[in-house]
């Protein structure tokens, strides 16, 4: 008698599993913003990734996205992940710094010359970055790219002399090309993302930097009329989702998610890197010049990137993670 008076009465027991199973099978919908225009290549390959992932998990996991920065800067879209409000975005490496700074040791200037050789250490180091990341209550479901970085003006540049008259953006949340253009002597002008294309328009700025395609995108390419012929970088790029959020999907719906991701970001990751070579023949046709960089300037702007790399590194990354980065690097294929 005493055993079954601690039982649950039938009615109630089976108005818990009921409502346990209901929890179980609420779908999660995961908003996720992101700064690129509605059709670029950024968001047709979120839109195949959407619904293949919903046909997988029978619709329990289901995306809507906000392109084009109608949730504002990365700053913004970051502080509304942790305020709940979205549960995702599609960063650049600006993003992901706030997030975790760590992984800027990919996006370091002038040090990876190619795809490759970003491929190659980028994926030794990628469960490390998830581990990073994770930690900070973020999910990488993949790996993008923004391309090769150029510096875009209306006037020639070739020397660090050249910069005399330009007015460079400065992304206000950016402190690796902050940090380049700071130890070079270059004068910026800080703005957000969102006010670059004013900037331009109302000649607040004469000079950006960004890739062949980020910069027709963004339309930028309207407003200059020169590219370096030197690249800076190569802009990275991750989609993240709240670890808040990724913890209601079941694990199996978790493997599915991340082997699906990981194939359409891959993707991506190809069809941003044509895309460029198409975006530099486009720029020509419009009559943008691409401006030749002489060796004795090229070899200044290497020492100073350089001296960034390792200012910037004592200040945010984990001791000896560049020095291991440029370990990597010296094994990774041209």
């Amino acid at each position: 008698m005493a055993r079954s008076s601690r039982l649950l009465p039938v009615p109630a027991f089976l108005a818990l599993g009921l409502a346990a199973a209901s929890a179980a099978a609420e779908p999660v919908v995961l908003k996720i913003s992101t700064v690129a225009p509605k059709d670029s290549p950024w968001m047709a390959a979120y839109t195949a990734m959407a619904k293949e992932v919903e046909t997988a998990t029978g619709g329990n996991v289901t995306f809507k996205f906000y392109p084009g920065m109608v949730s504002g800067d990365e700053k913004d879209m970051v502080r509304k992940m942790r305020g709940g409000q979205i549960q995702g975005a599609g960063l650049t490496g600006v993003g992901l710094q706030m997030i975790e700074p760590n992984t800027l040791v990919l996006q370091m200037p002038l040090m990876f010359q190619t795809y490759p050789q970003l491929d190659f250490v980028r994926d030794k180091l990628a469960g490390r970055f998830q581990e990073m990341v994770k930690a900070k209550g973020f999910v990488i479901l993949g790996w993008s790219d923004i391309g090769y970085t150029y510096i875009f003006t209306q006037t020639p540049v070739s020397s660090l002399a050249s910069f005399n008259g330009v007015k460079m953006w400065g992304w206000e949340d950016e402190p690796i090309s902050k940090a380049f253009f700071e130890t070079a002597g270059i004068a910026q002008v800080s703005l957000s993302l969102p006010d670059v294309l004013p900037g331009l328009q109302r000649g607040m700025i004469n000079g950006v930097y960004n890739s062949p395609l980020g910069a027709i995108a963004l339309q930028w390419d309207k407003y200059t009329r020169y590219v370096t012929k030197l690249a800076i970088s190569i802009g990275i790029g991750a989609t993240v989702v709240t670890k808040a959020e990724w913890d209601r999907i079941p694990a199996d719906q978790q493997a599915k998610i991340l082997e699906i991701a990981g194939k359409h970001h891959a993707d991506l990751r190809k069809v941003i890197r044509a895309k460029n070579k198409e975006a530099i023949a486009q720029l020509k046709k419009q009559g943008i010049q691409l401006v030749d960089v002489p060796q004795p300037e090229v070899d200044r702007m290497v020492q100073i990137a350089a001296k960034v790399r390792a200012n910037i590194s004592a200040k945010m990354f984990k001791p000896g993670l560049l020095q291991e980065v440029e370990g990597l690097l010296k094994q990774a294929p041209r």
